[in-house]
């Protein structure tokens, strides 16, 4: 049997698999543990969907052959539930405050998918002084049609179009937050950070002239920039991470010496150490980061 992740082959070790739907619960796990998840899944060049899953998942491992995972951070994944249901819910609303059955019709089937996402995202989440917002807007949709829609009183239908609006307000809150945590570098970014990086060479003058709150400065601001910038490049290049690599490493274990390196840093501040603090900015941490930033440039323009 043979497995690609994103197009990489991967070396995948049968413990207790024995059938299809094993295997896909392994990578799964798998996946998840990295902060993945899969997208879409090839099995000799044909796609498999949910709904083909009672045919093909007793399917022996012997016999599986070619299995193509697309995989994509789990961040990544729940945006795009989230955009969907609010652009679900958006519609709805509107529907119903236009009264427009043609729409009503096409969206009131669809309420109990977009209900399962609503309470995996607001299980027990509730306005100050009303009930809790999912089962507000169960009790008013679920099984509702159009007529039903239409013959309600004046304050139920209150209700409905004030439960949709806290909804619809929580969720876009929560979907500004995903999208910042996946967001895609930008040259703004890293007009931003450089300056900063550059800084860092600043930091053994600093403290040889006496100026240590200037050198704390600079490396705090530095470490705040470059973690979300590490976070993000992480994310633009986790879908292919052997495709990005600095000094032949991957970018993962590149990062994480670098991680590694800022750790040793607060040590060093710590222990007052301002030889070693001034040693790393210049020569081990700031050549490094600036190494990524090069090419992560270099990716955003090709």
């Amino acid at each position: 049997m043979t497995i690609l992740i994103n197009e990489e082959k991967i070396d995948f070790t049968l413990e207790n698999e024995k059938t299809f739907t094993d295997v896909l619960s392994s990578v799964e796990t798998w996946l998840n543990k990295a902060g993945m998840t899969t997208t879409r899944i090839k099995w000799n060049s044909s796609y498999i969907f949910p709904k083909d899953l009672s045919a093909v998942g007793g399917t022996p491992v012997s016999s599986i052959g070619m299995l193509e995972f697309s995989a994509s951070p789990v961040t990544l994944k729940r945006s795009e539930e989230l955009a969907s249901l609010l652009d679900y819910l958006v519609k709805l609303k509107n529907a119903i405050i236009k009264f427009d059955k043609k729409i009503l019709s096409e969206l009131l089937p669809q309420f109990p998918d977009a209900e399962e996402t609503l309470a995996a995202y607001l299980p027990d989440l509730a306005i100050e002084g009303k009930d809790n917002i999912t089962e507000q807007l169960s009790r008013l949709l679920e099984g509702s049609t159009p007529e039903m829609i239409g013959l309600l009183k004046e304050k139920e239908k209150t209700t409905l179009e004030s439960a949709l609006s806290d909804a619809i307000g929580i969720l876009g809150a929560v979907s500004s937050c995903l999208k910042a945590n996946n967001g895609v570098l930008s040259s703004v970014s890293i007009d931003e950070l450089e300056p900063v990086v550059a800084r860092l060479g600043d930091v053994p003058v600093l403290l040889q002239t006496g100026k240590d709150s200037q050198a704390m400065e600079a490396i705090a601001k530095f470490s705040e920039m470059a973690q979300a910038f590490l976070d993000k490049a992480g994310n633009m290049f986790s879908t292919n991470p052997k495709g990005f690599s600095i000094d032949g490493k991957p970018f993962d274990e590149y990062s994480r010496s670098l991680n590694e390196l800022l750790r040793e840093l607060v040590g060093a501040f710590e222990k007052k150490d301002y030889i070693l603090i001034g040693d790393l900015c210049e020569y081990e941490i700031q050549p490094r980061i600036t190494k990524i930033i090069d090419k992560v440039k270099g990716s955003l323009s090709a």
